[in-house]
């Protein structure tokens, strides 16, 4: 800075890696010198820039990165690879094959010096395919009349080879490069001829800077370059003899130690998200100490996996961050849109793909989303045109897409989409509302995504211009959109926190820094592997240029610059273990600086770690970094009565209504659902005076899951349960088979029971088919099979068995009590009677079948499709109504006189295990033939208490539902284990809630 300070009556231009660095480096000169004017600032890929346009008139227009990948993907069309053709057909194997070009580019070696080399290799020939489809490469470029990166370097360096005076003399100074490649010094080689230029290089002869040393001696070996005397290194920019030591000492064997002081804090957090916190805690203290959050930087190995994590609970703590990593077009609403967008227009039968694009389109509201969902889950559409059936219009996307005329059109349509699915949530709703207003919150993120995917796949529509290449469609355009990515931030970083990777972090300064996710395998990293040219064969073709450095020296050089940069305090961090609590190894690099620390390393870790373990699930309170984590904090303290006393003692005391308002927002953590108290809702509840014996049994399972699954009513996206499905299928196949009976009788006797199994296969499969309205899956077609071989197991029994009781067709699902217009719509319900009567209640509902003899008993039969049901001695526990309010209609409205109401277990395995169960008249003989179970008979009072005790209980269900009584009170204490609902009622199965019965272990 001092020499380009120097000279800036020659107008020089100082060359830093990155455009950030750019900005950095101008905001501090005029900070310490605002009168001077004179001189510019840039990136190297700037600086050549321009040197081509002022000194080569005839520069080619370079190629965009999808044109130079379409190029590509026609080079392998043309060289037509035979070793690689197989690879070559790969979605990746275009970027991997550029990436290598433009490293072949930048070594300055041409196709035919590759494949030169390439044949004088052990089996050449994946070489020389490698340098076949770089030629052909350079052939499509050249007849395009087109250029790269390479080719306007070249131009820069042969114009100034050509004529060095018309660059003017402009000095060059070149600043945080940790090498330059074959191309580079070429060009800085010419730049020396045509003026002075100075390159800056932080190097010592120490293990940490090694991979410093082949610049140094390329510079002087190479360019002739002359050492000026070196600088001494600046003890000066910290007071941490701690910073210091580590700065010169670490990773040289046999260093002393220091005794360790405040520069240095060691984090160990519990998971991702805990170590995320612990950093947030760590922020907010320096903050408050009085440091800016632009003086606060954090560094990640690899910011795009660990960033996004870090930047959103450090957002969520009320932090400024600024996140400087790259993510996936794909990952973003737009490019997730637009690829469910093209694979929809491409694919009749890609209805997920539709579904996709239609949840991430802003402009459309989620009811008709949610009918195109639900349709596709339950199997009643079948394609994309299918599933958007009834709305007056197509998605205007895809009808966009769908009029296109030719390929290039269709793209041009998706880069118009591209944009508006970006400004959907803002359209007509400028302007942008403000953080913390109601309202759509404005995403820097997916404009950005808007405008790179618009101007990506405006370039695809050109690339059939280009010579040999074809025009690509909506499958190339996934590719490219699937290869993209988007910047998270761009621009100016100030007044935030910055999260950098360990390259970005080399040239700046920060008073406070912190190197996150110090995890074995993270940081040290390992190198992948090229795809294409393996660090062996690297070494057999011999050029130094496509040799790369050892992977653990720069990974020390990495973590050593880390440790260089802060000034005031550097932070380690690294978590003991994962979310789920599987213990993780820290990288060796903590221990390392450990080991340059007095008296020991196990002492000084002692001294300087902060442990923040996995039960730190909430802020104490003076960690609290906003109103929120305090009001938390305070109330898993159990400070609530006297809040306005501890935020005084604390010294918040200012903030005290601020609090309360949060308070106030959040939900009682001790509060138990229940009772409905909104008068509307309870009026409504307390008019009803209908029932069904199956609501009135789901009160007595749970209250809430009644509460839930009756009046909320949420409708499931997915297909009917296999379960439901079935015992509909086969309730009514059995109702057709007994009412219009196949044998002599009305039930099936020995000789005719081959032609009851035939009929009841028939009307199973009828039955299913009307049910399914679609083609059988593998799943219910085995369920059906299992059904058909449990019902003739259930038919055969009943072949065998000698009774007077017979069905009757005005006794198959025999309705009492009014319905709804929708229920059991489409189905040919039986007679309908009027609703039993219980007081003042009434209750509605369809009994399967009633068996009669000639006096009038009738034996009431449920079927149930599973492989248990409920015995007389458990009715109480298991809240069981059904078979008995079944018999008090049989007797009050029927006219019949009931002597047995039985559940029948078609699914179970076994003749024992298939007996019904029930409720049994102890004294009637001729129910000796139905294979009664003895425990389930009881004498004349005992079942007449028994159909007492199930009206009463029907009776109080309905009051406590009329009066809204809902709450947590699962019967007996145990959640049902098919219920799907603790997501909503918060009642924890494993180990019960606070002040409720826990009940049933396991069941919990």
């Amino acid at each position: 800075m001092a020499r380009f300070r120097g000279l800036l009556d020659r107008d020089p231009v100082l060359v830093v890696p990155t455009g950030d660095d750019v900005a950095a480096f101008e905001r501090q000169l005029c900070e310490t010198d605002t009168s001077s004017l004179g001189g510019s600032i840039a990136t190297f890929g700037a600086l050549t820039g321009q040197v081509a346009r002022a000194l080569a008139p005839a520069l080619r227009p370079e190629l965009t990165a999808s044109q130079r990948q379409a190029l590509i993907r026609a080079a392998i069309v043309r060289a037509e690879p035979r070793r690689l053709r197989r690879s070559a057909s790969r979605p990746g194997f275009a970027p991997a094959l550029d990436a290598l070009i433009a490293e072949l580019q930048a070594a300055l070696i041409p196709p035919a010096e590759l494949a030169a080399v390439a044949a004088e290799l052990d089996d050449p020939g994946y070489e020389a395919e490698l340098a076949a489809l770089y030629a052909a490469y350079v052939e499509l470029r050249q007849a395009g009349g087109s250029g790269d990166t390479a080719t306007t370097l070249a131009a820069a360096t042969e114009a100034l080879r050509a004529d060095p005076q018309s660059w003017g003399g402009r000095p060059v100074l070149l600043y945080g490069f940790d090498d330059l490649s074959r191309a580079q010094l070429e060009l800085v080689r010419a730049l020396a001829a045509a003026g002075e230029v100075t390159v800056a290089v932080s190097f010592a002869d120490r293990r940490a800077l090694a991979v410093r040393a082949e610049l140094i001696s390329r510079l002087e070996q190479e360019l002739g370059a002359t050492r000026t005397p070196e600088l001494p290194h600046d003890d000066g920019y910290t007071a941490s003899a701690t910073l210091r030591h580590l700065d010169r000492k670490l990773f040289e064997p046999g260093a002393g130690t220091v005794e360790p002081d405040d520069g240095l804090v060691l984090l160990e957090s519990a998971g991702a998200r805990g170590e995320a916190e612990s950093i947030g805690i760590e922020i907010a203290r320096l903050i408050d100490g009085g440091l800016e959050p632009g003086e606060i930087a954090i560094v990640v190995r690899h910011p795009a996996s660990s960033g996004p994590l870090l930047a959103s609970v450090l957002g969520e703590l009320g932090l400024p961050v600024a996140l400087e990593a790259s993510l996936p077009l794909s990952a973003t609403a737009v490019g997730g849109s637009l690829i469910g967008l093209c694979r929809a227009a491409a694919d009749e039968g890609a209805t997920e793909a539709l579904l996709t694009h239609l949840r991430l389109d802003p402009s459309l509201p989620p009811g008709p989303v949610d009918i195109v969902e639900r349709r596709l889950r339950r199997g009643d559409a079948q394609t994309v045109t299918a599933a958007t059936e009834g709305w007056k219009s197509p998605p205007r996307h895809l009808a966009r897409l769908r009029e296109a005329g030719d390929d290039a059109a269709r793209l041009r349509a998706l880069a118009r989409s591209a944009r508006e699915l970006a400004e959907g949530p803002h359209r007509k709703r400028a302007p942008l509302v403000r953080p913390g207003e109601p309202g759509v919150p404005f995403s820097a993120v997916e404009l950005r995504a808007g405008v790179a995917a618009s101007e990506l796949l405006t370039e695809l529509a050109g690339i059939g211009e280009l010579p040999g290449c074809e025009q690509p469609g909506l499958g190339a355009a996934v590719e490219a959109l699937e290869s993209a990515s988007v910047a998270l931030w761009r621009g100016p970083a100030t007044g935030r926190v910055r999260i950098m990777s360990p390259y970005r972090a080399r040239a700046a300064r920060a008073k406070a820094l912190f190197v996150a996710s110090l995890q074995d395998g993270e940081f040290p990293s390992a190198a992948p592997p090229d795809p294409l040219l393996s660090e062996e064969r690297r070494r057999q073709i011999g050029n130094p240029d496509l040799r790369r450095a050892e992977q653990a020296e720069e990974e020390r050089y990495l973590f050593h610059s880390c440790v260089s940069r802060p000034t005031e305090r550097l932070y380690l961090s690294w978590q003991s273990c994962d979310e789920d609590g599987t213990a993780l190894a820290r990288s060796p690099f903590v221990d390392e600086t450990l080991d340059l620390l007095a008296p020991d390393p196990g002492q000084a870790e002692r001294r300087l770690a902060r442990i923040r373990g996995p039960e730190r699930a909430v802020f104490a309170l003076a960690e609290a970094t906003n109103g929120r984590e305090l009001a938390r904090a305070l109330a898993l303290g159990g400070w609530s009565a006297d809040r306005a006393g501890v935020l005084e003692g604390i010294g918040i005391g200012s903030r005290t209504a601020e609090v309360e308002a949060l308070f106030a927002g959040l939900p009682d953590p001790n509060a138990l659902p229940g009772p409905l108290t909104v008068p509307a809702v309870v009026e409504d509840l307390g008019s009803r005076d209908v029932f069904s014996p199956n609501s009135l049994e789901g009160w007595i399972t749970c209250p809430y899951k009644w509460f839930v699954e009756h009046e909320l009513q949420p409708q499931r996206l997915e297909p009917e349960a296999d379960p439901l499905w079935l015992g509909s299928v086969v309730h009514d196949a059995l109702e057709r088979l007994y009412r219009e009976p196949p044998g002599d009788e009305a039930i099936a006797r020995p000789g005719d029971l081959g032609r009851w199994r035939e009929r009841f296969a028939e009307l199973l499969e009828l039955s299913a088919t009307e049910r399914a309205r679609a083609p059988l899956n593998h799943s219910r077609r085995a369920a059906l099979e299992r059904a058909r071989i449990q019902v003739e197991a259930f038919l055969e029994a009943e072949a065998q068995t000698e009774t007077d009781f017979r069905p009757r067709p005005d006794l198959l699902e025999v309705s009492f009590g009014p319905f709804e217009e929708h229920e059991h719509e489409g189905e040919e319900a039986g007679p309908a009677h009027e609703a039993l009567r219980l007081g003042g209640l009434s209750v509605r509902g369809r009994i399967d079948r009633i068996d009669v003899d000639a006096d009038g008993r009738a034996v009431v039969r449920d079927y149930k499709t599973g492989k248990s049901v409920s015995r007389a001695d458990a009715f109480v526990d298991e809240g069981t109504l059904q078979i008995q309010l079944y018999m008090r209609v049989a007797e009050r409205v029927l006219g019949l006189r009931p002597v047995a109401g039985l559940y029948h277990p078609l699914g179970a395995v076994g003749p024992e295990k298939r007996k019904p169960r029930g409720l049994v008249a102890h004294e009637d003989e001729r129910l000796k033939g139905l294979g009664i179970v003895g425990r389930d008979r009881r004498e004349a009072e005992e079942f007449e208490r028994a159909l007492d005790e199930a009206e009463a209980s029907a009776q109080r269900a309905a009051g406590e539902m009329g009066a809204g009584a809902i709450g947590r009170r699962p019967l007996g204490g145990k959640c049902p284990k098919y219920c799907t609902f603790q997501a909503i009622c918060r009642l924890e199965r494993a180990v019960g809630a606070v002040g409720e019965q826990a009940g049933g272990g396991e069941d919990r």
